[in-house]
C-alpha cells in the first residue's frame, strides 16, 4: 500500500517539532544558564568599587572633549563611540516610555485642565 505524500502543513509541523526538540530540550538549559550569567554581570547596577573607575573614565571623556582630541580618532573608533552614545541616548527614551506607559507623552486627566 502506498503512503500519501505529506502536505506542506505536515512538513512545517514536523520541522518545527525537530527544531523544538533541538533548541528547547537540548540547548535550552545551557542557553538559559548563559543568559542568566550575562544578565547578572552586564545588567547589574554599578557597585561602590566601580565608581572610581567610572569617575576616571568620565573625567577622561571631558578632557578629550575640551582638548578636541576626538579629532584624532580613526573612523572605526569614531563610529564605535558614536553608536555607544546613540545607544545610551535611545535607552533613555525607552526608559521614559516604559516609565510613563505611553509612547507619545504623559496622559493628563481632563480634571487637571483649566476651564477657560
Amino acid at each position: 500500500m502506498a503512503t500519501s505524500k505529506p502536505t506542506m502543513l505536515e512538513k512545517i509541523v514536523r520541522n518545527l517539532a525537530v527544531l523544538y526538540r533541538y533548541h528547547i530540550v537540548q540547548k535550552g538549559p545551557r542557553r538559559m544558564e548563559m543568559l542568566k550569567k550575562v544578565w547578572e554581570r552586564e545588567l547589574a547596577p554599578p557597585t561602590p568599587k566601580d565608581w572610581p573607575q567610572i569617575k576616571q573614565d568620565f573625567a577622561l571623556l571631558v578632557k578629550k572633549i575640551e582638548t578636541e582630541a576626538y579629532r584624532d580618532l580613526k573612523v572605526k573608533e569614531f563610529l564605535v563611540y558614536s553608536f555607544v552614545g546613540l545607544e545610551v541616548f535611545l535607552w533613555f527614551f525607552v526608559g521614559e516610555q516604559i516609565g510613563r506607559w505611553n509612547m507619545s507623552g504623559y496622559v493628563i486627566p481632563a480634571t487637571y485642565l483649566d476651564p477657560v
